[in-house]
């Protein structure tokens, strides 16, 4: 499958995804049934008490909900074999296609983004961290009056 050349789409833009099935060597193998799906994400949001200490606060949760619709049942042949996606919707999507290759299941797939009027499910990041490390032990700051003082990592600046 090749992704289109934007991954921002607008509301009812549509675009075509060629699909070829490929053996273990590379190439292209005929006769092969895929299904080709547009997934649509969502987050669902959770929000939770909890008490760290003596202080409570609230974490949020978010979970991935996946929308499966199906888009194209094709087969496969020696050159690709193109099938349509109408964008519905505003929001976050995925294209899936997926084959079967004797017992074992096979898909790939690209994401993409459509822009629109409707209302969109982001997640939200309230508890994640990041850690702030120091590249050097000790670096030089500028004070309000504009001299410079030593700060340590370990202690506090001095001026």
């Amino acid at each position: 499958m090749r992704a289109p050349p934007r991954s921002v789409l607008a509301e009812g833009d549509g675009f075509d995804v060629p699909v070829v099935a490929v053996g273990p060597d590379g190439k292209a193998r005929a006769g092969i049934a895929v299904d080709v799906f547009v997934a649509g994400r969502e987050f669902h949001q959770t929000g939770r008490l909890v008490t760290k200490g003596t202080w409570p606060s609230s974490e949020v949760d978010n979970r991935l909900v996946r929308t499966m619709e199906p888009a194209c049942h094709l087969t496969s042949a020696e050159k690709p074999v193109t099938c349509h996606v109408t964008t519905a919707a505003a929001g976050s999507y995925e294209v899936v296609a997926r084959a079967q290759d004797g017992a074992t299941s096979v898909s790939t797939g690209f994401g993409f983004t459509v822009a629109g009027s409707g209302t969109v499910a982001w997640p939200r990041f309230d508890k994640e961290r990041i850690d702030v490390v120091a590249d050097k032990p000790a670096t030089r700051s500028a004070t309000p009056r504009g001299s410079w003082c030593r700060r340590r990592s370990s202690r506090r600046a001095r001026c």
